[in-house]
Parts: structure tokens; sequence; C-alpha cells
């Protein structure tokens, strides 16, 4: 079941702004159709019941998201890096899991012309990611889902007369979160993708989220103590 803006509120006992605050930063997922947030209700239940200030930092997110995918964290020291692997060690379910790492990016939506969107997918240094993204199943041809630098941001938004939160966004745009750009190979990893999938609340797509997440931790590449 999914509830309205001011449902979620009741909810949650906070304000209605106060609920649009955490669609924007991320840490209550929803979509938006025709002007309007739908939640879902389990979201809400995950968030009256999430333990304040448990997220991880923005840095140590990237880090865990980064051992999953390759073993390495370079920029987190030995003892972050141990505490890390330590928790992976427990195999968190992405469900566990993307709370956690909630702080990672700040997320905006804007409307652009339909016309527009595949111009998006090779504009620069623009990252794919969510539906987005290969390397998945799933696949959406309404939308696009893109990480860009805070710096190129206003650039993007002029070119395609983006619309920042308009009705019917059809661009998902993720900005890093006070960490240098995490993409050095020029692409998402499985775990940011599955990360994204989960974020974006429905069923099949956290589905396919769940499947890729679960296929990462078999590997177990935060095991390598070499780093």
């Amino acid at each position: 079941m999914e509830l309205l803006v001011p449902d979620a509120a009741d909810r949650l006992g906070v304000s209605a702004g106060r609920v649009r605050d955490l669609i924007r930063s991320g840490d209550l997922p929803a979509r938006q159709v025709a002007g309007r947030w739908f939640i879902d209700a389990a979201d809400i239940e995950a968030a009256k019941g999430r333990p304040a200030g448990r997220p991880l930092s923005p840095r140590m997110a990237w880090g865990l998201i980064s051992m999953v995918e390759s073993g390495d964290a370079a920029a987190l020291d030995r003892a972050e890096r141990s505490k890390l692997r330590r928790r992976l060690r427990a195999l968190p379910s992405l469900d566990q899991v993307a709370p956690l790492c909630r702080r990672r990016s700040i997320i905006s939506r804007y409307r652009v012309h339909p016309g527009s969107l595949g111009r998006i997918r090779v504009f620069e240094p623009a990252i794919l990611s969510g539906a987005s993204a290969p390397g998945q199943n799933m696949i959406d041809l309404r939308g696009i889902e893109i990480y860009l630098p805070q710096a190129h941001v206003a650039h993007f938004s002029r070119t395609f007369r983006a619309q920042r939160d308009a009705p019917d966004p059809n661009v998902i745009v993720r900005v890093p979160n006070e960490v240098p750009w995490p993409f050095p190979s020029g692409v998402a990893g499985p775990a940011v993708i599955a990360l994204d999938l989960f974020d974006s609340g429905d069923g099949r797509s956290r589905r396919e989220a769940r499947a890729m997440w679960e296929e990462l931790m078999a590997r177990r590449r935060f095991e390598d103590l070499r780093r």
C-alpha cells in the first residue's frame, strides 16, 4: 500500500515538510506521479523503527560499497576497513545494508524533454545507475538515473533545461555526498546499482537488487585481507 505525504507524516509523527526533506535526502524512498509523492507503507514502518544516528557516514558508506565490489577501500584506514569487514562477514541482506548507506548521495529529481534522454546517457561525466545501468535485468525507457559531480549539476540543468521537482520527473540525479568522485573506472559497480535499484521502491526493482546483492555477498571479495 502506498501513502501520500500527509498520511506518511501522520504515521511518522512529523510534519509534511519533514517527510519531503527525507524524500529529497534519500532517507525515505518514494516515487512521484503527477506532482504527488507516493511512499510505500513498508518504507514508512522501516523509517519509524530506524535507530537515530545509525547510518554510516558517506565516506564509510562508499568504503563499504568498494569493499563489497573489489575488496578495496583505499580511502579508509586499516581500523575502518576492519570494522566494515566484520560487519560484512555477517552477510547482511540488502534490506539491512540499504538504510546504512542511505547518506551516500544527495538525490534530485528533474523533468526534461523525453527526446533529451538519449543525450543524457552520453552526457559527460554522468554515470548511469539503477535501471539505466548495464549489467542488470531492469529496463526503463521512460526515465534515466545518473550520478553527477556537484560541480556539473548546474551545467546539466542548463544544457537540458531540466526542471527540478517538476511533476512526473524522468531524470534522477545523484550527487555523491561529501566524498571524492567514487567512479574512477567511469561506470557504476554492481553494489551501487543494486542499492539504487533498491531505493526505487518498486517490487521488481527490489527483487533484482536483492539478487545482485546476494551474488556479491557470495563472492566475499571483502575478505581480501591484503587490502
